[in-house]
C-alpha cells in the first residue's frame, strides 16, 4: 500500500564458478539499476506508489560462459490511499444519493462529478453516510490466476459425499467455475442441485450418484487471464448385502446353508467375513466348514455346538455391510429323568408318576406319550398327548390286584426321543369291600346286544358301566368299546372315548372327560372288533350337573398391623365365604359369609406378628367353589415376587405379539400388575436398553396377553416382570428373538424445502425417513413426490423415486413464473405411507438475470461481555445489496484490521433490519478461557493475534446428581447412606455440600421429604436417623449444591428400618459332590443373637476357584431353607463357595469360602487336530488337550478310516493313546490320493464327544514335483544317496527328505527330514539301519505348499557292513599257509643245527648244557602243528572280538584234534614272552594274542614216534620205544608231558575260518 516504509524483492540464484554470477533485474522488460543490493540479490524499493506496481523480474548468467541464463519473475502491486468524504442526507426508501443504476462493482457508486466512488449506508432512520474514495486508488494492475493446488483423480461410493479442491491465488480474487463436459455445474451465478461451490473454490458434490462419474474441470478466471485444471472422479456402485443370512432351525446331523447374498460395483473385489458370537471362522479349520464364491457358508453334520448367530460381514472399498442370523441345531429329546411310580394314598387305583424335565433337543416339546405293561404285557400306549409343561399325571382306573410298570418319553417336531428307564412294577392291593359311588345322577339299565349300560354324569366326567355282549354276537375277538356322547342338534360333533376290553369283570366301566356344565347329551356305547364297530346302543339322553362356581383372591393388600383387604374376582350368584385362621391351628378359624354385592372386605382383629392363612370361595346354589388361599404374616410385609417364566411367543402381527408365560413366586400375595420390557434388536447393536411396552393390572390369573404399540418390521426381544404389593420382580430370562410383520410407513419425510432452480424446474430436497421407520424392507422403500399448479386440482403429476437414502429432486418440465403446490411420502414393500404438508415454490421469471452482488464491509459496533455460560464477540457490519429496485440489508460477522482491510471470518443470515449478534457457545461453566483471533483474504490466512486476557465464566448450578452406592439399615432407627460424588466437571462451581431427602412411603398418600445437609464436601456417607419410625419402609434422594444452587435429585432408593441387616455370617457350610455338574451344599442359620430379624433367605455365591471375578454367580432363595443344588456346573472343577443370610434390611455378611470339587464327567471334544509331513503314504497327527477336560484325561482313542474303499475294502483303524503318551502319532499304513476321515476323543470315566478332520495323502496343489531317481555309493559302512532336482511347484524347494523302507514290509518311513535346498545328495552311517537287512530309498522334496511327489525307489541295497581285507577269509587262509611253510623251513633248520652241536658240550651232571642262541631260536621259532582238515568243526554262535579300531567281524571258532609233537630241544619253560612288550596293531596280533596260541603244542618224550597227521588213533609203537635203551645223555620230561597219558587237544587258530 502506498506509504509503505520499502518493499524487498529477493533474488537466490546458484551457480559456480560464484564470481562470474550476475544478477539483472527487469521491471515490465526495461532494465531496473536502482535499489540494488547485495551483488544484486536484492532489489529494494523505498517508499513505493502506485506507479511502482509491475511485473518485475530477475535474470541470472554466468559471465564469458555459454551457459544459458534463467529467469524467475513475480508480480507488485501497490495500493492508493483511501479518500473519504462523509455526506449526510436524509434516509429514503430509493434513489438515496446517487441512482440505484449507477451501481458498479465492490457496490462502490460512481457519484456526478466522476471523479468519486462511493457506498452510501443508512446509518439511522433520518442519516445517510456515504464513504467516498478516489478511482487512482483502484488503478493497481492485477495478478492473473493461478490454481495453486487443484483436484486430484478420486474415487467415491455411491450416496456418499466427496470435494474436488481447487485451491487458487490471483489479483482480484479469480471466479471459480465448475463443468463437466460443457455442463457448467456450480459458479459465482449457478448452483446446481447437490453441487455446491465452497468458499475456498472446491466442489462439493453430496450425495455422489453413479452418473457423476466422469472429467470434472476447475476453471478460474479474472481480469487478467484463467487457468484451469481437471481430475477424473469414479463412482462406485455401494457395497450391499442383497440376500441376507436367514433365521434357520435344522436337524441335528443334516446340512445348514448360511446365504450372503451381494450387489457391488463390477470393479470392486469383495470379500467375505464369517463371524460367530463375534469370533472370526476359520473355514480352512474344518472340514464341516465350506464358503462359496457367492459369499454362501455350508455347514454339514450339524451339532449342538453350530448353535449361535451368524455374521456375515462384507468388506470392500465400494463400502461395508453386514447381516446376522441365528442358527438352532434340533435334535430328538432327551428321555425323562427319575420316572417314579407312587401308589395314590387317596384313590386305591390310582397311581401317581412323576418326572424331571427332559432335554427338549432345543426344540419344544409338544407333548409327552406314556406307555404302561400291565403284567408283563407287551408295551401299550396309556396317555398319548400329555401337556409338555408338566411334571406328573395321575393314572387313574386301574384294575385291583395287578402289577403295572410304566415308561416315558418326549416328543418334539423332531420326533419322538428315547424312553425313560421303566419304572419298578406297582401292584394294586385287592379291594375289600366297593366303594360306594356317589352323585349318582341317574342308574338306567338299557339292552345292547345283551349289554347292561349304566350312565353316571359328574359335572364334567360321564361314567359309564355296561355287561359285556354275548360271545356269540361278537363275531370274532373283541378289541374294546368306544364311548360316545354328542350335543342335541350336534351329531356330527361327538366326543368318542375307547376302552379296552377287561375279561375278568362282568360289569365294565369307562368314563368320558371334558363335557359341558349342566349340559345336556346324547349317550351310547358300542362294541368293536377288527373288522369294525359293532352297532350302537340306544342313545340315552341325559344332562351334567350345574357346578359351584369359585372366585380367586384378587388383591391382597397389608393397610394396618392387623387388618387384611381382600377385594374378589367377580360378583356371583349367591355370594362368598371367607374364613382366617392362625397358621396350621384349625380351632382359630373364623369364618364369615357375605353377599354377592361385596367387593371388598376388611379382616380386623388380627394379631401382630402372626401368620394367618385367609381363605375365600365363592358360593352358588350348588355349594361351596373352588377355594383361593393366601398366607400373610400380620405385621410383616410380603415379600418381593419372583420373576415369570417360560415366556413363548405367538400371533405375531406388524404391532403387536401374543406373550405365553408361567408365573414366578408371588411374594406370598397376589400379583396385581404385570409388566412387558422390551428391547429392540439391530438398530445399534444388541445391547439396547429395556423399554416398558406394556403393562396388565387387576389380572392375577393371567397366564397370557397381547403386547400393543410394536414398530413393524423391527427385531425384538421381551422379558417379564410381575408386580405384588411389595414391589416389582426382577425381570425374567429374555424370549427369543422375533421380527414383527411388514407394515406401510407411519410418518411422511420431515423438512421438506422448495427452492427455484430455474425457469422450469424447482428444486426439492427432505429429510430421508430414519432406517427405525421403514417398517418394512429396506430395498423396497423409496418415495413418491406429487406436484401440481397452487390452486389447480388438474393436471397432478408424481415422479417415483427408488432410493430410500435420496434426499433432493429437481423437478423439471415446469411452467414459468408460476407457483406450484408439492408434498412427498414414503412407501415400502406393503404401501405407501401418509403425505408431507404441502409446501409452495414458484419458478423464476423468464429473461430475468440474477444480479451478482459484492460489498464493502464497514465496522459498525464491538461489544465484549461475559455471562455464565458464554463470552460473546459480536463484529457487526452492514452492506448493502441491488435486487429489483429494492434496497435491503445482511449482516456479517467481520474482523477489523487497522489498516482498513476487511476480512470476513463468518456469516450470520439476517432478519429484515435486525441484526444477530454472534455468541461462543457450548462453554463450560466456571472455567478460565482466552481467545485469539486470525484473518483470511484472498492471498491467505494471517497470524493469530495477542491471546485475551483470561476471562472466566460464572458458577452455575451442579448438572448432575451423585450416585447412591447402598443404604442399608444400621440400627433400627437409622439407616446408613453411601454415596459417590459426580464428577468435578459437572459440579460447576465449588462444591459446598450434599443433602439428603428422605420420607415415610405411605400407600395411601406420599409424605413430603425431610431434608438433611451434609456441608462437608468431601464426605461421602451419612447416617440418617432423624424422626425414623421401626418397621417403616423410607424413600432416600441425595443431591449436591454449591454456591449458585442446587443439583437434580438422585434416582429414589427404598430401605425398610426396623430391623437390621444380619451381623454374623451362616454357620458350618458344607459342600456334598453329587454329580458330575451338581454340588449339594449344606449350611446352618446365624447365631439367634445376630439374625437382627426374621431370616427371609439366603444367596450362594460360588465361583471356579481362583477365578472369582470371571466366574461368580448368585443362587438366591427366597425361604429360610438350609441347603441348596447347584446344578449346571462344570465337571471335576473346583468351587468356591460362600453364604449369606438376608433378612427385611439387607444382606448380611459371607460365611469363609468352603472349597468343594464336583465329579468328574466325560470330558469335552479335544482342543483340535493338526497334521503335518503329509506324504502319499504317512502323515504325522497331533491333537491337543480337550478344554474342559472335566476330569483325569486317562487316554485318547484315535480312529481313521478311508472316506470311500480303498481296493473294495474300507479298513477302519483304531489306537488307544494313553494319557501321558506325547499327544501325537505317526500313520504310515496309508494309500495314495485318498481322503481319510481321522477321529479323535478323550476318556476320563468315559470317552467324551469326538473331533473329526479329513485329510487327503499326496502332494497338494503347488507341492513340488519328484526328484530324480536316486543311485547309491557305498564306501566302507556309509552309503552316499545321489538325486536330481525336480520341478519346485510354485514356490522354491526348502529342503528335502528321504524316506527309507525294508524290502520285505514295503511301509515308507521318513529316515532323514531336513536336508538343505542345495544339497543333491546325503551319506548316512550305517549304524543307523537294521544290520543285515535290505532297504530301498527314495528322495521328496519339500517347499510352502507342503510335501511333493516322491521319486522313484532306489536299487535294494544290504545293510551289511564289509570288514577289512585283512579280516577276509581268504587273506586268513593265505597267512596262515606262508606262516605254516615259514614254520617248516626254521624247524627244519633248528634240527640240522641241533644234531651237529648235540654232543659239543657236556655238563659234569651229565645234562646237556644248551647254548643260549639255540634257546633263543627255539623259543622264538617254535611252530604251531598244523591242524588237521578233517578235525574242524564250526559252530553258529558268532563270535566279535574287536582290536583297537578293528570293526566287528562274524567268524567261526575252529577246533583241531590234538597231534603229537616231535622232539624238540626246546621245553615249554623255556618258551616265555616278555609282558611288558607293547603288542603291534597287525594281522600278526589278531592271531598272537589269542591265549590258546602258547598252549598249541606239548613236548613229547624222546622216541614216542609221532602218528600220522590226519589220523585219530593211538599209536601202537608207544610200548616198544619205552622198552629201549636210552641214550646217556637225555632230557628229563614229567610223565603228564607223555603223550600217552596227557592227549590234550592242541588248539590251532582260533579265528582259523
Amino acid at each position: 500500500m502506498v506509504g509503505t516504509f520499502e518493499v524487498t524483492l529477493e533474488c537466490v540464484a546458484n551457480a559456480r564458478p560464484l564470481i562470474k554470477l550476475s544478477i539483472t533485474w527487469r521491471k515490465n522488460g526495461v532494465l531496473v539499476n536502482r535499489g540494488l543490493r547485495d551483488f544484486g540479490r536484492r532489489l529494494t524499493i523505498s517508499g513505493p506508489l502506485v506507479s511502482d506496481s509491475g511485473y518485475y523480474e530477475c535474470e541470472a548468467s554466468l559471465r564469458s560462459s555459454s551457459a544459458p541464463s534463467v529467469s524467475a519473475g513475480a508480480y507488485l502491486h501497490v495500493l492508493g490511499n483511501l479518500m473519504f468524504l462523509l455526506l449526510v442526507k436524509m434516509c429514503l426508501v430509493q434513489n438515496v444519493f446517487i441512482p440505484v443504476h449507477h451501481f458498479f462493482s465492490f457496490l462502490i457508486f460512481k457519484n456526478s462529478m466522476e471523479s468519486l466512488n462511493c457506498v452510501c449506508l443508512c446509518v439511522f432512520w433520518f442519516l445517510n453516510i456515504c464513504i467516498c474514495v478516489s478511482p487512482a486508488s483502484f488503478s493497481a494492475t492485477g495478478i492473473a490466476p493461478n490454481i495453486t493446488a487443484g483436484p486430484s483423480d478420486s474415487a467415491v461410493i455411491d450416496g456418499m459425499s466427496i470435494i474436488l479442491h481447487c485451491e487458487t491465488s490471483g489479483a482480484p480474487r479469480p471466479a471459480i467455475t465448475w463443468q463437466k463436459a460443457d455442463r457448467v455445474l456450480a459458479s459465482g451465478s449457478v448452483q446446481l442441485p447437490r453441487f455446491t461451490l465452497l468458499e475456498s473454490g472446491s466442489l462439493l458434490i453430496s450425495p455422489s450418484h453413479l452418473s457423476d462419474a466422469g472429467s470434472y474441470t476447475c476453471m478460474a478466471s479474472n481480469s487478467r487471464g484463467i487457468d484451469e485444471a481437471s481430475a477424473d472422479l469414479v463412482v462406485w456402485a455401494r457395497t450391499r448385502i442383497t440376500n441376507p443370512p436367514q433365521d434357520q432351525s435344522v436337524i441335528k446331523g443334516t446340512k445348514a446353508a448360511m446365504t450372503c447374498g451381494v450387489t457391488h460395483d463390477p470393479s470392486v473385489t469383495v470379500r467375505h467375513i464369517w463371524e460367530k458370537g463375534g469370533a472370526a471362522i476359520d473355514v480352512k479349520s474344518s472340514p464341516r466348514l465350506r464358503l462359496d464364491s457367492n459369499g454362501t457358508l455350508h455347514l454339514s453334520q450339524t451339532w449342538s455346538g453350530d448353535i449361535g448367530t451368524y455374521t456375515c460381514k462384507v468388506t470392500s472399498v465400494g463400502g461395508n455391510d453386514s447381516r446376522n442370523a441365528h442358527l438352532r441345531v434340533r435334535q430328538l429329546p432327551h428321555a425323562p429323568e427319575n420316572l417314579i411310580a407312587t401308589l395314590s394314598s387317596s384313590e386305591r387305583r390310582t397311581i401317581n408318576l412323576t418326572w424331571a424335565q427332559a432335554f427338549d433337543g432345543n426344540s419344544p416339546l409338544i407333548r409327552y406319550i406314556l406307555e404302561v405293561s400291565e403284567n408283563n404285557a407287551p408295551w401299550t400306549v396309556l396317555l398319548a398327548n400329555i401337556d409338555p409343561e408338566a411334571s406328573s399325571v395321575i393314572v387313574g382306573g386301574l384294575i385291583p390286584a395287578r402289577s403295572y410298570q410304566f415308561r416315558l418319553c418326549a416328543v418334539n417336531d423332531v420326533g419322538k426321543g428315547q424312553f425313560s428307564r421303566e419304572t419298578t412294577f406297582q401292584k394294586l392291593d385287592v379291594l375289600k369291600v366297593q366303594r360306594t359311588i356317589q352323585n349318582i345322577i341317574f342308574n338306567i339299565n338299557i339292552k345292547l346286544m345283551g349289554m347292561l349300560a349304566k350312565h353316571i354324569f359328574e359335572q364334567h366326567l360321564s361314567r359309564f358301566t355296561w355287561s359285556a355282549p354275548s360271545p356269540q354276537f361278537i363275531n370274532g375277538i373283541n378289541q374294546g368299546y368306544k364311548l360316545l356322547a354328542w350335543e342335541p342338534g350336534h351329531e356330527e360333533d361327538v366326543t368318542l372315548v375307547t376302552v379296552r376290553p377287561n375279561f375278568q369283570d362282568s360289569v365294565h366301566v369307562g368314563y368320558i372327560a371334558g363335557l359341558k356344565k349342566f349340559t345336556e347329551y346324547f349317550t351310547c356305547v358300542l362294541c368293536f372288533t377288527t373288522p369294525g364297530d359293532g352297532p350302537r346302543s340306544t342313545p340315552l339322553r341325559t344332562r351334567t350337573h350345574e357346578d359351584s362356581e369359585c372366585s380367586f383372591l384378587r388383591t391382597l393388600s397389608i393397610s394396618t398391623h392387623d387388618d387384611v383387604l381382600l377385594r374378589p374376582l367377580k360378583r356371583l350368584h349367591v355370594g362368598y365365604r371367607i374364613s382366617w385362621e392362625e397358621f396350621n391351628r384349625t380351632n382359630t378359624r373364623v369364618t364369615h359369609y357375605l353377599p354377592n354385592l361385596t367387593q371388598e372386605y376388611r379382616v380386623t382383629g388380627l394379631t401382630a406378628l402372626t401368620t394367618y392363612t385367609i381363605q375365600v370361595a365363592g358360593m352358588t346354589s350348588k355349594g361351596q367353589g373352588q377355594l383361593s388361599s393366601s398366607t400373610i404374616s400380620s405385621g410383616v410385609p410380603p415379600e418381593m415376587p419372583g420373576p415369570p417364566t417360560n415366556i413363548a411367543i405367538s400371533n405375531i402381527s406388524p404391532r403387536s405379539v401374543t406373550l405365553q408365560f408361567k408365573p414366578g413366586y408371588d411374594g406370598k400375595t397376589s400379583i396385581s400388575c404385570w409388566l412387558v420390557e422390551a428391547q429392540v434388536i439391530g438398530v445399534i447393536g444388541e445391547n439396547e436398553e429395556w423399554v416398558m411396552v406394556h403393562q396388565l393390572a387387576s389380572e392375577p390369573d393371567a397366564r397370557s396377553l397381547e403386547v400393543q404399540g410394536l414398530n413393524p418390521y423391527t427385531y425384538y426381544r421381551f422379558r417379564m416382570r410381575q408386580v405384588n404389593i411389595v414391589g416389582t420382580s426382577p425381570p425374567s430370562q429374555p424370549s427369543r428373538k422375533i421380527q414383527t410383520l411388514q407394515a406401510p410407513p407411519d410418518i411422511a419425510p420431515a423438512n421438506i424445502t422448495l427452492r427455484t432452480a430455474s425457469e422450469t424446474s424447482l428444486w426439492l430436497r427432505w429429510v430421508p425417513l430414519p432406517e427405525w421407520e421403514y417398517n418394512g424392507n429396506p430395498e423396497l422403500v423409496g418415495y413418491r413426490v406429487q406436484y401440481s399448479r397452487l390452486g389447480s386440482k388438474a393436471g397432478v403429476l408424481s415422479h417415483i423415486i427408488p432410493d430410500r437414502q435420496e434426499r433432493e429432486f429437481t423437478i423439471e418440465d415446469l411452467e414459468e413464473w408460476t407457483e406450484y403446490e408439492v408434498k412427498v411420502q414414503a412407501f415400502n414393500g406393503i404401501g405407501p405411507g401418509p403425505w408431507s404438508q404441502p409446501v409452495n415454490g414458484r419458478t423464476r421469471e423468464s429473461g430475468e438475470k440474477s444480479a451478482v452482488f459484492s460489498f464493502l464491509p464497514l465496522l459498525y459496533f464491538v461489544k465484549t461481555f461475559s455471562n455464565a455460560f458464554a463470552t460473546l464477540l459480536t463484529f457487526e457490519l452492514i452492506m448493502m445489496a441491488a435486487h429489483k429496485n429494492t434496497l435491503f440489508l445482511k449482516c456479517c460477522t467481520f474482523i477489523f484490521i487497522a489498516t482498513f482491510e476487511f476480512v470476513r471470518i463468518c456469516e450470520i443470515p439476517g432478519v429484515g433490519n435486525t441484526f444477530l449478534p454472534s455468541h461462543i457457545r457450548r462453554l463450560k461453566p466456571f472455567t478460565s478461557y482466552q481467545f485469539r483471533v486470525k484473518a483470511t483474504n484472498d492471498i491467505g490466512d494471517s497470524e493469530y493475534s495477542e491471546e485475551s486476557e483470561a476471562i472466566t465464566t460464572l458458577q452455575d448450578a451442579p448438572d448432575k446428581a451423585p450416585t447412591i452406592l447402598s443404604v442399608t439399615p444400621h440400627t433400627t432407627t437409622s439407616v446408613l447412606v453411601r454415596w459417590k460424588p459426580p464428577p468435578e466437571e459437572e459440579i460447576n462451581g465449588i462444591l459446598l455440600g450434599f443433602r439428603v431427602r428422605y420420607r415415610e412411603l405411605r400407600y395411601d398418600r406420599l409424605r413430603s421429604f425431610t431434608v438433611r445437609t451434609v456441608n462437608s464436601p468431601s464426605a461421602n456417607w451419612a447416617e440418617t436417623k432423624i424422626n425414623l419410625n421401626k418397621h417403616k419402609r423410607y424413600e432416600i434422594r441425595l443431591s449436591v449444591y454449591n454456591a449458585v444452587g442446587e443439583g437434580p435429585t438422585s434416582s429414589p432408593q427404598e430401605v425398610f428400618v426396623g430391623e437390621a441387616v444380619p451381623t454374623a455370617p451362616p454357620q458350618n457350610a458344607a459342600i456334598q459332590s453329587s454329580t458330575a455338574t451338581q454340588l449339594d451344599v449344606t449350611w446352618d442359620p446365624p447365631p439367634v443373637e445376630a439374625q437382627n430379624g426374621d431370616i427371609q433367605g439366603y444367596k450362594i455365591y460360588y465361583w471356579e476357584f481362583q477365578l472369582q471375578n470371571e466366574t461368580e454367580r448368585l443362587r438366591t432363595l427366597f425361604l429360610p431353607e438350609l441347603s441348596v443344588k447347584l446344578k449346571n456346573l462344570t465337571g471335576y472343577t473346583n468351587y468356591m463357595i460362600s453364604v449369606a443370610a438376608f433378612n427385611a434390611a439387607g444382606d448380611g455378611p459371607r460365611s469363609l469360602p468352603t472349597r468343594g470339587r464336583t465329579q468328574q464327567a466325560a470330558p469335552s471334544a479335544p482342543s483340535f487336530i493338526h497334521f503335518s509331513e503329509l506324504t502319499t503314504t504317512s502323515v504325522n497327527m497331533s491333537w491337543g488337550e480337550p478344554k474342559q477336560p472335566n476330569g483325569i484325561v486317562e487316554g485318547y482313542r484315535v480312529v481313521y478310516e478311508p472316506c470311500t474303499p480303498v481296493d473294495g475294502v474300507s479298513k477302519v483303524v483304531t489306537v488307544d493313546v494313553k494319557g501321558s503318551a506325547p499327544l501325537w502319532m505317526k500313520i504310515k499304513d496309508l494309500a495314495d490320493g485318498v481322503t481319510y476321515n481321522f477321529r479323535i476323543r478323550a476318556k476320563t470315566l468315559t470317552y467324551g464327544p469326538e473331533i473329526e478332520a479329513n485329510i487327503t495323502t499326496g502332494p497338494g496343489e503347488g507341492a513340488p514335483g519328484p526328484p530324480g531317481e536316486p543311485f547309491i555309493s557305498r564306501y566302507g559302512s556309509a552309503l552316499t544317496l545321489h538325486w536330481s532336482s525336480g520341478d519346485p511347484g510354485r514356490a522354491p524347494v526348502t529342503r528335502y527328505v528321504i524316506e527309507a523302507r525294508p524290502s520285505d514290509e514295503g511301509l515308507w518311513d521318513i529316515l532323514i527330514k531336513d536336508i538343505p535346498k542345495e544339497v543333491t545328495s546325503y551319506t548316512l552311517n550305517l549304524d543307523t539301519l537294521r544290520e543285515g537287512v535290505t532297504y530301498d530309498f527314495r528322495v521328496i522334496a519339500v517347499n510352502d505348499y507342503g510335501y511333493g511327489s516322491p521319486s522313484a525307489p532306489s536299487p535294494s541295497i544290504s545293510a551289511q557292513k564289509v570288514s577289512p581285507f585283512y579280516e577276509e577269509w581268504w587273506f586268513l587262509v593265505v597267512i596262515a599257509l606262508v606262516g605254516l611253510i615259514f614254520i617248516l623251513l626254521l624247524i627244519f633248520i633248528l634240527i640240522i643245527r641241533g644234531q651237529s652241536r648235540k654232543y659239543t658240550k657236556k655238563t659234569d651232571s651229565g645234562g646237556l648244557i644248551m647254548n643260549s642262541k639255540v634257546f633263543s631260536v627255539c623259543s622264538s621259532s617254535r611252530s604251531p602243528p598244523r591242524p588237521s582238515p578233517g578235525s574242524l568243526h564250526y559252530s553258529d554262535e558268532d563270535v566279535s572280538i574287536k582290536y583297537n579300531d578293528l570293526v566287528p567281524a562274524e567268524s567261526s571258532s575252529l577246533t583241531e584234534k590234538p597231534s603229537e609233537v616231535s622232539d624238540s630241544q626246546c621245553s615249554d619253560s623255556e618258551y616265555e614272552l616278555d609282558p611288558s612288550r607293547q603288542k603291534t596293531h597287525s594281522f600278526v596280533n589278531h592271531y598272537i594274542s589269542d591265549p590258546t596260541y602258547y598252549n598249541s603244542w606239548r613236548r613229547q618224550q624222546k622216541g614216542v614216534s609221532r602218528p600220522p597227521a590226519y589220523g585219530y588213533a593211538q599209536p601202537d609203537t608207544v610200548a616198544e620205544q619205552e622198552s629201549r635203551p636210552h641214550p646217556q645223555h637225555t632230557l628229563y620230561r614229567p610223565p603228564s608231558s607223555l603223550g600217552t597219558s596227557a592227549q590234550v587237544p592242541a588248539t590251532g587258530f582260533s579265528s582259523f575260518v
